[in-house]
């Protein structure tokens, strides 16, 4: 367990190695979040094509994950002001991390696929 000093402020907050790692944290959830919304739409163009998807059904593909990211805002929102952001935040990057490993060995299947009928 990591052990912190801490100064006690005027406004009673705290100030120190606790403020350094939430604001890492944030960052990092943050970064985490703006790739996940950009892969979506760079991996969509190849899929695309590979798959035959029309420009409607991209569309409807990137709305359906638009709508649930928006969707999510307002409970997960809620769940902060309950139970506070520093477990939210730590919470939803262990989730990623695991989707993202769930989803990685699927992908890597289908990624032989392709270059192997690419090849011949």
């Amino acid at each position: 367990m990591i052990k912190t000093r801490s100064t006690q402020t005027s406004s009673g907050g705290k100030t120190g190695l606790q403020t350094v790692i939430l604001i890492a944290t944030m960052f990092l959830g943050y970064t985490m979040i703006y790739i996940d919304k950009l892969s979506i739409s760079i991996s969509l163009v190849p899929m695309s094509k590979d798959l035959g998807i029309s420009p409607s059904q991209k569309g409807l593909i990137m709305s359906a994950f638009f709508l649930g990211y928006a969707i999510m805002q307002v409970p997960i929102g809620f769940l902060n002001t309950k139970i506070g952001s520093k477990k939210i935040l730590t919470a939803s990057i262990f989730a990623l991390g695991i989707f993202a490993a769930l989803f990685r060995a699927p992908l890597k299947t289908y990624e032989k696929r392709y270059n192997r009928l690419k090849i011949s």
